[in-house]
């Protein structure tokens, strides 16, 4: 209610406005402000919460922690999301997550792929590919997912069916997506790395590694940027507290 009084002020003071040239100004300043403002509030759904964590005292390592000793100590809600998977069968097993935290993938070596909603924990699918698995990852949301199959990349939806075969991705061993380019990477036995564009299909770029083969492949965490250092002239006094340069008065 006091945005709206505020923008019908703002709308009375520009219509009293007389200066052609000024009005002209004071439009196209507003009508930019409320396109920011409106391209902010679209662009809110890519902010995601902190992720959770545990914080050991003294000695103590977080690896040791049981997940009985976590569950007496958090929360009632936070228990009844507590969820106890026994998969003795198919593994050892792949997992990542959907965005949101909610759904959990599952891939199983031997060809068992889960999927599962943490919340209702109800699973949405779960089939069988019959032939080894390397890797599993959840693209943008829990709609789509992809697997590193024995030959190929696979792309299946939340029902289980399949959607895509990625015959450019041979013998994947390792997969990773990023969300704000759409693009699926995946690394294969050959050491070659490759991108796919999921949204329209198309291979972007193949960038051949070093020989050794791939073991580990993350996408890089964003870098903090950082303000450039002013320059120091002949005769100036840098302010270390508050980082400005000041001319030295002869």
């Amino acid at each position: 209610q006091t945005k709206k009084i505020d923008s019908q002020e703002e709308t009375r003071v520009l219509r009293g406005v007389e200066n052609k040239k000024l009005k002209a100004k004071l439009v196209t300043s507003r009508k930019q402000r409320l396109d920011v403002n409106r391209h902010n509030a679209d662009s809110n759904i890519l902010l995601e919460e902190d992720p959770g964590y545990l914080v050991a005292e003294g000695m103590e390592r977080t690896y040791k922690f049981r997940q009985s000793a976590i569950r007496e100590n958090i929360d009632i809600n936070a228990q009844k999301k507590a969820l106890d998977l026994k998969l003795n069968t198919f593994g050892p097993y792949f997992c990542d997550y959907s965005r949101n935290g909610r759904f959990l993938l599952l891939g199983g070596a031997k060809g068992h792929v889960f999927l599962c909603d943490l919340i209702d924990t109800q699973p949405q699918c779960e089939f069988h590919v019959r032939e080894t698995i390397r890797d599993v990852k959840m693209l943008q949301n829990e709609s789509i997912f992809a697997v590193a199959q024995r030959k190929y990349v696979h792309l299946y939806d939340k029902q289980g069916l399949e959607v895509q075969v990625i015959r450019e991705h041979i013998q994947p061993t390792h997969l990773e997506f990023l969300p704000y380019h759409f693009l699926l990477a995946s690394v294969g036995t050959a050491g070659v790395l490759k991108y796919h564009d999921v949204s329209t299909g198309a291979a972007r770029c193949t960038a051949p590694h070093p020989p050794g083969g791939v073991h580990l492949h993350v996408p890089e965490p964003p870098q903090r940027r950082h303000a450039p250092r002013p320059r120091k002239r002949d005769g100036d006094h840098v302010d270390a507290q508050h980082g400005r340069t000041r001319r030295q008065d002869a």
